[in-house]
């Protein structure tokens, strides 16, 4: 196929389709084209071009619907629904990394793992908030771990 030398409104509404999703058989189908050709016009320098354009106009969109996401799930945290608060601070973990979905020794009961972590076998890891205290020892918390205090 030819390189092509501009590109036509059907071409772009084609492109477009493709940037938000659609499969290249479908726009095909839906436009009248061949899937040669949909894959001709995905592949051209003007066609790589706009999609480029277009990803990046999507993508501007995207941040700009970021501060009203931020709302809605300060809002459903602070719903009296459990189940929306709950589901806004699954939302709210994922999106910042917090949340940790793979459960590890799955064949160790929970006095297993605590006799794990007592022994130092296990590591527990450290979350915000949790206090480790040993005896005649005075530990500190910061953002980012728990430490022995050197003025005690």
């Amino acid at each position: 196929m030819a390189e092509l030398q501009n590109l036509s409104q059907r071409h772009k509404m084609a492109l477009r389709m493709l940037a938000v999703g659609a499969l290249p058989a479908v726009v095909a189908e839906e436009m009248k084209m061949s899937l040669a050709r949909i894959y001709g016009i995905m592949r051209s320098k003007l066609g790589q071009e706009y999609l480029a354009t277009v990803e990046k106009e999507i993508d501007g969109e995207f941040k700009s619907l970021y501060a009203d996401v931020v709302k809605v799930i300060r809002d459903g945290l602070r719903c009296a629904d459990a189940s929306v608060a709950l589901a806004s601070a699954n939302l709210w973990m994922k999106a910042h990394g917090k949340f940790v979905h793979k459960v590890e020794h799955r064949d160790l009961t929970a006095e297993d793992i605590i006799a794990k972590i007592i022994s130092g076998e296990l590591r527990m890891p450290h979350q915000p908030g949790m206090k480790v205290i040993e005896e005649g020892q005075v530990f500190e918390e910061t953002e980012f771990s728990v430490r022995p205090r050197l003025d005690s």
